[in-house]
């Protein structure tokens, strides 16, 4: 099965034969590059959103959003409420690419992909600069798959 939805630049194609054993995600922010292994889900039947990002103190969450077409969301998270008392900031995205196995899951299911894509441009103290994304990923509905680094062993947490 092979589908494509092209909003903007946003660009989402369905390919059932897609097949990856681990996520890997490289994230380039303002001064660094860091690479994604972990990923959870809302746990909820009625929607799901895949979140992938990495332990520490802050980062980039990438998201992905099930509920009613497969989209991409982009936020810098801190644990410390650094965004006007929040522990969250949505950041625009410029475009991306997204390359998954189905469009509909269920508990248990497996979601695989690829991803791409770069926010906007975004303006700091020190400058101005762009979050660019880009790599695969695995996941199962239900669970939380934690790693913080590429050749450890997950954990799998069930929800």
């Amino acid at each position: 099965m092979f589908l494509g939805i092209n909003t903007f630049s946003q660009e989402v194609k369905v390919d059932s034969t897609l097949r990856f054993d681990s996520t890997n995600i490289v994230i380039k922010d303002f001064d660094s590059t860091y690479r994604a292994y972990t990923s959870f889900d809302n746990q909820k039947s009625d929607s799901l959103i895949v979140t992938i990002g990495n332990h520490g103190l802050s980062g980039v969450l990438v998201k992905l959003n099930f509920n009613e077409y497969p989209k991409l969301e982009l936020f810098l998270w801190s644990d410390t409420n650094e965004f006007s008392g929040k522990n969250t900031m949505k950041i625009a995205i410029d475009e991306y690419s997204l390359e998954i196995n189905s469009t509909k899951f269920q508990r248990g299911d497996t979601i695989m992909g690829r991803i791409k894509g770069k926010s906007e441009i975004i303006s700091n103290s020190f400058g101005n600069y762009q979050i660019e994304f880009q790599g695969q990923f695995r996941h199962i509905v239900g669970k939380i798959l934690k790693k913080r680094e590429a050749d450890q062993n997950y954990i799998i947490i069930d929800n």
